[in-house]
């Protein structure tokens, strides 16, 4: 490949370490089977776990202080849920799907910055 600005190679970069990140957060924080919902039901769906993802989650609770980013990330992450699903299941913490995006550039802003911490945490639990 051929960048014609510094500008360009940076966006580039920056592109591939979010998609390199998402992808090792989702390989972690993977669910092995969502039960589904029920005809009409609002509650949040129930997520069994097979992985011992709780070191990956204790890792992201450091570089997520916030509880409403830690409970966005849980949700998109760990339970592999869509903002619009988001919302339409956790009305009541989340009406505005808007609000889900919001969090979500956030946290990955949080784990881009934390690059270096995040990869170096991530090999201690290999």
């Amino acid at each position: 490949m051929e960048f014609s600005t510094l500008g360009a190679v940076l966006r580039y970069l920056r592109a591939s370490l979010n998609g390199a990140i998402v992808d090792r957060l989702r390989v972690y924080a993977r669910p092995r089977a969502v039960q589904p919902l029920e005809s009409g039901a609002r509650e949040e769906p129930y997520v069994q776990d097979t992985n011992d993802s709780s070191g990956l989650w204790e890792i992201l609770q450091t570089l997520l202080p916030n509880l409403g980013e830690q409970r966005v990330a849980y949700l998109l992450f760990q339970s592999g849920l869509k903002p619009g699903e988001i919302v339409r299941f956790c009305s009541q913490e989340f009406p505005d799907i808007q609000e889900i995006y919001h969090l979500r550039r956030t946290i990955l802003k949080r784990l881009l910055r934390n690059t270096d911490q995040l990869r170096w945490q991530l090999t201690l639990i290999d």
